[in-house]
């Protein structure tokens, strides 16, 4: 399925590849002419709020799109979550070892998750795994989870909060900090994430 917008030479060319990769769902979805359902939708969101995505048009081009569940190039773009999220077995078993999962619903569905891994014996807690569906964010979904969050903890008699956010990555740190978490310091190239080494901010706050 070759753009048929550009010249042979451009497609071709990997400089134009790399201009004119696909960075969103809905850029995925029409470029291939489906529709995703809203479960696959939810379980990339899951993904990509921590991997984004980076699919040149030849990579696009390979999928089949009669098949594309089951076709291994999506398999490959489309990775899995590293942790089995959606396993409830996995997740019981993480509820049992002191993790706490949040999430805010429309009606029956699920549009945001995050959790709390709990250690009880230092009193910490660290506040990660945020996810938004692409269909609600700009609501400050994040934030509420995150006051929702902070009330549990403070029941649980937790004393400090802290979470690992990616320096590239503007609008989680700036829900922290405007939550009044306090920056402590940069870890340089300190996480693999998507192929590359990113580095990652580290903000705290005290709550007794």
């Amino acid at each position: 399925m070759k753009n048929e917008n550009v010249s042979d030479q451009g497609w071709f060319d990997w400089h134009w590849q790399v201009a004119n990769t696909i960075t969103t769902v809905e850029q995925f979805e029409y470029l291939l002419d489906i529709r995703l359902s809203d479960d696959e939708s939810a379980r990339l969101a899951l993904v990509y709020d921590k991997f984004p995505m980076r699919i040149t048009p030849y990579y696009l081009s390979l999928i089949n799109k009669e098949t594309y569940q089951d076709d291994p190039v999506f398999k490959q773009v489309f990775a899995s979550y590293p942790y089995p999220v959606h396993d409830p077995g996995y997740i019981k078993k993480m509820m049992r070892e002191d993790t706490c999962y949040f999430g805010i619903f429309k009606l029956d569905r699920l549009i945001a998750v995050s959790s709390a891994e709990v250690e009880s014996a230092g009193r910490n807690a660290e506040m990660t795994d945020f996810a938004v569906h692409s269909d609600f964010r700009g609501q400050n979904l994040a934030s509420y989870l995150l006051l929702d969050m902070e009330w549990e903890m403070a029941q649980r008699s937790i004393g400090c909060l802290f979470t690992i956010a990616r320096l590239r990555e503007p609008a989680i740190n700036k829900t922290f900090i405007n939550s009044g978490y306090r920056y402590s310091g940069t870890l340089i190239n300190n996480t693999q994430i998507s192929g590359g080494i990113e580095s990652m901010n580290v903000l705290y706050k005290l709550l007794r």
